[in-house]
């Protein structure tokens, strides 16, 4: 017994039956061991609900590193390929994911099952956004900066709930969704006119005006 056996039989009962086991007892016999070893592994249903969540991201990443042109992908690139790849891993989960999602849980500010995919993915993105300025595809600005991580986090949930609801083919509205959010925050995020202006104004101050 393993947490991979663990998380797949909890899949399975999941989904062959609509909902989560209705407590660690009554799993721990679908998986023919004691609710004493059981705790050797979890500490509850709900954290293996969380690793399942976890692994779906873990994969994502792993996916993406092991593209060769991954590295030369510019912020925005790299973005979008992440939600994409995301969202194939999701597929493979997908009825799974629907009971989870949709759990009362789901509607809380802070749900409990994204909490440690949630930490996953800012240290990924910090990299990113990292890179980003390096290479001034991203304007460092004094106050929004910080509140970087914490959008794009919004935008994952946002994506989350348009896939979860998305009845179109091949999940197209969830793609197209995809696209303009992740395009319309490097535009916001990038240097824009008014930073250019800025920037100009400052120049004039610092030169023509001593």
């Amino acid at each position: 017994m393993d947490k991979g056996q663990i998380q797949d039989t909890f899949i399975n009962f999941t989904t062959e039956n609509g909902h989560f086991p209705t407590s660690v007892d009554d799993f721990s016999n679908t998986l023919h061991i004691s609710s004493t070893e059981f705790y050797q592994y979890y500490s509850s249903l709900e954290a293996i609900d969380s690793d399942i969540w976890l692994m779906t991201l873990l994969e994502t990443k792993q996916k993406l590193f092991e593209t060769e042109i991954y590295p030369q992908y510019s912020g925005r690139e790299k973005v979008l390929a992440f939600y994409y790849t995301w969202l194939e891993s999701l597929k493979e989960k997908r009825d799974f994911i629907l009971i989870s999602a949709r759990r009362k849980a789901f509607l809380d500010l802070r749900p409990y099952f994204l909490e440690d995919l949630k930490t996953n993915f800012y240290l990924w993105l910090d990299d990113v956004l990292l890179e980003g300025k390096e290479t001034q595809e991203i304007y460092a600005r004094m106050f929004s900066e910080k509140i970087y991580p914490k959008a794009f986090w919004g935008l994952t949930l946002s994506v989350l709930k348009i896939w979860v609801n998305d009845n179109s083919d091949n999940f197209e509205k969830t793609d197209i969704f995809i696209e303009k959010s992740v395009n319309f925050a490097f535009d916001a995020i990038g240097k824009t006119f008014i930073d250019s202006g800025v920037e100009l104004g400052k120049f004039f101050v610092q030169n023509l005006f001593k």
